[in-house]
């Protein structure tokens, strides 16, 4: 008989050579006792989440909703793996990926095991798996997968409405260039993808500017139209000003003539708000100064935000969108401390937040720094202090954590539903569904319904202090969660949430 295997701790040996002395009926039930006392003893339940702990890829769910992502994945990574440069996840089915998404951000690093963790995205219907797969020179070979459980899901509701959004277009005087080119992609797809929509939202630099020659920004102005035209969006479109919009200031010192090319051009002052329909509301509000990268909002501005974003603030059903080109510090990827793309003046950065931190329910869209849906930090919840922040991508060209270009084309495509609100990622330049930017806010009833909606534009009053309406506090929080009082459209969030040309 073979020697003794070794025992698991707290388990007993059995010393077979004892056995020489029983019966062969005996000696067998012996052996079988044995044999049973030296397996390994089972796992109690709720030990692993998706089965033994030996699997290469776990996912482990972290919210109560079967299609909400907002828990981890772990990979083991196999012992020969010095040719593999990371990992692609996707979502998929027993046919393989879903069809439509790109893969979610890269997976990497040197340790035997590896962790991924979900900012509390969707996952999309009909999915099944998560899929890892490892990359090598170039190319990708499935490398294991885990089950997903998306029963208990969240219900949306019917689709009401959606709206475009884009930044940082950056269309230049060459017709033939790729910022042209990646604009029309885009125009085209949220046309394909978001029928019957409410219009187009641009947050800033629309073009890509002039120091020095007021001919080239009219060209650049006159080719967006011109791409634009050939577009359902030329009657509904709402433009937001960039740095790149008033570049022009560096020469001719003049903020309003420049200012006025844009409203000359795009039928918008700086500062304006309109409703699209009975329940959306977009704030517009733009750089005072212009002549830099920074914008500067004036004690005169910030209180004609007040007032706009007070108007039917927490109805039920209303939603706030306030767009802004240049981000508050730390609240975005590219404003992190060390990556210098922030872009609100110092005097300014306390009037606006002051007058954000009455609304924290709104939604706040910034462009500006570039950077893509694999960055980290692309949403926050901005907690009970700010706005929920959005960081639209570029529409011409990216940028990485790594701070470096990156040839791309990416923007939102904003889907409101009975029961919530979806900033939906979407990769132009691959054609696809972004699915690490895909986030959702729960629509709240509301405590006082209004009255209806104006249903035409305004601009700022000079020297108006216009009253303002406070819900008295927010029930933001971090977690999913369908109980809570209403004090606002929306007020819980599952999402926490280099110097260069821009």
């Amino acid at each position: 008989m073979p020697k003794n295997p070794a025992v698991p701790g707290g388990q007993k040996k059995v010393r077979y050579s004892k056995l020489k002395k029983l019966n062969s009926a005996v000696r067998i039930a012996a052996m079988l006792l044995a044999a049973l006392m030296l397996a390994p003893l089972p796992a109690a339940a709720g030990d692993t989440d998706s089965g033994d702990a030996g699997e290469l890829l776990v996912y482990k769910a972290g919210n109560s909703y079967g299609n909400i992502a907002s828990g981890s994945i772990t990979l083991t990574q196999p012992e020969k793996r010095a040719t593999i440069t990371h990992y692609n996840l996707y979502w998929g089915n027993k046919d393989g990926r879903i069809p439509g998404y790109t893969a979610l951000k890269p997976l990497s690093g040197s340790g035997d095991v590896l962790t991924y963790n979900f900012e509390n995205t969707l996952i999309p219907e009909g999915t099944t798996r998560i899929i890892a797969c490892a990359v090598k020179g170039g190319s990708e070979t499935e490398y294991a997968s885990a089950e997903v459980n998306t029963d208990n899901s969240f219900v949306f509701g019917e689709l009401k409405y959606t709206l475009g959004i884009l930044s940082d277009i950056h269309i230049p005087q060459n017709m033939g260039d790729l910022h042209v080119r990646h604009f029309r992609s885009a125009l085209s797809q949220i046309a394909a993808v978001a029928p019957g929509n409410l219009g187009l939202l641009t947050v800033g630099d629309n073009v890509d500017g002039s120091n020095d020659m007021p001919a080239v920004v009219k060209e650049q102005y006159s080719n967006f139209l011109k791409v634009l035209g050939d577009s359902e969006f030329k009657d509904k479109f709402y433009p937001t000003i960039g740095n790149h919009d008033l570049f022009l200031y560096n020469l001719k010192k003049d903020h309003d003539y420049v200012a006025g090319l844009f409203a000359e051009y795009f039928g918008h002052p700086l500062d304006y708000d309109v409703w699209l329909n009975d329940s959306l509301h977009l704030v517009i509000l733009g750089d005072s100064v212009g002549g830099d990268n920074n914008a500067t909002i004036t004690e005169e501005q910030t209180k004609w935000l007040d007032g706009k974003l007070s108007e039917r603030y927490g109805e039920e059903g209303v939603v706030t969108i306030l767009a802004l080109h240049q981000p508050l510090y730390n609240t975005v990827a590219g404003t992190f401390p060390g990556q210098g793309w922030n872009g609100i003046d110092e005097s300014s950065e306390p009037l606006l937040r002051n007058v954000l931190k009455k609304y924290p329910d709104a939604i706040m869209v910034n462009g500006h720094t570039h950077w893509e849906f694999d960055s980290k930090g692309v949403m926050t919840d901005g907690g009970s202090d700010l706005s929920y922040i959005f960081l639209v991508p570029s529409c011409g060209y990216l940028w990485t954590d790594e701070q470096k270009a990156k040839t791309g084309s990416q923007g939102y495509v904003l889907e409101v539903y009975d029961n919530a609100i979806r900033m939906r990622g979407r990769d132009f330049g691959q054609d696809k569904w972004a699915p690490q930017a895909d986030f959702v806010i729960q629509m709240k009833e509301s405590a006082k319904p209004e009255t209806s909606a104006p249903a035409t534009e305004s601009v700022p009053a000079t020297g108006t202090d216009n009253q303002v309406t406070s819900n008295g506090g927010s029930m933001k929080t971090a977690a999913f969660v369908l109980a809570g009082v209403a004090v606002a459209a929306v007020v819980t969030a599952i999402a926490i949430p280099g110097k260069k040309k821009k």
